[in-house]
Parts: structure tokens; sequence; C-alpha cells
């Protein structure tokens, strides 16, 4: 841990997002391939469990990343430029609090769909309101913004592991119409390489959005994404051999 705050305090603001796409590439592709993915999807709790770290991380994240971020940078975008992507942060927290209730057998409960609204829509505040100026700023905290960013990389790690994981050991190695095409038509392959690009983005930006609202105009940061992305679909036709 101590190490990778010295990198985070060395590298300059435009290279943060670069160092995040690294760490967070390497530590997925190291834990996938030494964890079986039906240990996490088979068990119920332990998916929920790690949904609602997931959760945590990603709310205590933006309240810490919130003062850094903009206390560092002043060529921060107009924060109403994304409400795109608030409305999927907002969608998307809702439907994972409904999955957190179902596989801890918490839906039994009265209201429930009332509480995945409500907590849901409080996390998704959290990072709108982080990507908005405080009014009065606090100075600079290199290492609350290390903090704020490892919670957010965890939180991003999980999320793969759990949902893009899964998908890659159903597509290489499952029974469904699209696992069986994969394995027997190349040109398939190819055609569900673009089809599988939105999920992942998705699923990606989403858990890193406080860092994707500073770097989304670097023609970089799309770059390492397609890089991420050819990667991870690499290991899905490599397991199909």
């Amino acid at each position: 841990m101590n190490i990778l705050h010295d990198i985070f305090n060395k590298v300059k603001p435009d290279s943060r997002g670069a160092w995040f796409d690294f760490i967070y590439f390497t530590i997925s592709i190291t834990i996938s391939s030494l964890i079986p993915v039906t240990l996490l999807i088979d068990n119920k709790h332990v998916a929920g469990v790690l949904l609602i770290v997931f959760l945590l991380f990603q709310a205590i994240g933006a309240l810490l990343k919130r003062h850094p971020l903009h206390s560092r940078s002043t060529r921060l975008p107009e924060p109403v430029n994304y409400w795109l992507f608030y409305l999927l942060q907002w969608a998307l927290y809702i439907i994972f609090i409904g999955l957190i209730m179902h596989l801890m057998n918490w839906h039994k409960f009265k209201g429930y769909e009332v509480g995945a609204f409500v907590t849901g829509s409080s996390i998704a505040l959290f990072i709108i309101l982080a990507c908005i100026p405080p009014k009065t700023p606090k100075p600079y905290s290199r290492t609350q913004e290390f903090i704020a960013d490892a919670l957010i990389l965890v939180s991003a790690v999980i999320l793969t592991q759990i949902f893009w994981n899964s998908l890659a050991d159903e597509l290489s190695s499952g029974s469904t119409r699209i696992a069986r095409d994969l394995r027997r038509n190349p040109v398939a392959i190819v055609l569900y390489f673009f089809v599988f690009i939105l999920p992942f983005l998705l699923m990606y930006i989403l858990p890193r959005f406080l860092l994707f609202f500073e770097d989304a105009k670097n023609k970089k940061t799309w770059i390492r994404f397609s890089s991420i992305y050819i990667a991870f679909w690499l290991q899905i036709i490599l397991a199909l051999a």
C-alpha cells in the first residue's frame, strides 16, 4: 500500500488516470487467473457482501475525492455536461441494491423496493456532489486523494470480478447460444467483440467515473480503455481453445 501511495504522490495529475488503469488491469488479470469465478458467483452471500463493499467504497471514495479533486485541478468540465452518466449511475446503483437484497434474502421484507431506491439514489448523489465544486475548498491532501482513488480502484476490481468475469466465463465455457456461436464461428467472435463493448464501458467507466470526469477528453484515456477491453476479450478467445 505504501508503494502505491508513493506512486500516486509522484505522478503528474494528467497521469493519475493512466496509473489507475494500469493497476486496475494488473490486479484484475491476476485475480481472474488465480481465483475461479464460480467461487464468487455460486455463493450468493459472498457476491452480496462484495456488492455491499463495492457500493460502500464508491460512496466513501466519492466523499473523500471531492475536495482534493477540485482543489488540485482547475480544468474540470461543467458537471451538467455529464448528466447522462449520472442517470446511468443512479439506475445502476438502484439495480445493485435490489440485487444485493435478493442475494442476501432481504427482499422478503416489506418495502424493500423503496429501500433499494432510496439507498441507490443516495450513493448516486455522493458521486454527483463530488463533481460539483465545494463552496469552501479545503487545502489539497495527497493522502486523502490516494485513499479515495484506492477505494474507487478496489470497487472497480470487485465489479469486474462479479460481472465481467462471470460473463467471460459463460461466453467461453457456457451452453448459451452465444457461447456456442463463439466456439463454432470465427465471425461471431468479431461480431460479439463489438456487441460487448458497451457493457464493458458501463462496467468500468461508472465505477471509475470521478477519474473519467477529469480525463474523458483525453484521447489516451480511450486508447487505454480499448486496450484493456481487447486484452479481456483475448482472455475469452484463449479460453475457447
